[in-house]
């Protein structure tokens, strides 16, 4: 699958993104569910993927979580319940344009 993504692209994403899929792999050499070299080759790809990482509007992410009830990291992250939050908030959805 990466194979398919590496090359010139428009992908974005939060600069979490980059710490996240690291963790996920080391939690995976942790549990044994996967080892040293499936790790390597899996992570080896990535720095071939050209994906912007940005900085999202921090404020605009406190101010939506406090005004829904959300943790700043599901605010963040926005999944389809938070990215209708976010919009009712009138907070730009990170990483779209208009």
């Amino acid at each position: 699958m990466l194979k398919d993504l590496a090359g010139p692209s428009d992908a974005n994403a939060p600069r979490l993104w980059a710490y996240e899929i690291r963790n996920v792999v080391l939690q995976g050499l942790r549990r044994e569910r996967i080892g040293r070299e499936d790790a390597i080759r899996f992570m080896r790809p990535l720095a071939a993927l050209q994906i912007r990482l940005l900085d999202p509007p921090y404020d605009e992410f406190f101010e939506a979580a406090a005004r829904f009830d959300l943790s700043f990291y599901d605010a963040a992250t926005l999944d389809r319940r938070l990215r209708a939050a976010a919009e009712a908030a009138n907070v730009a959805v990170y990483g779209e344009t208009a």
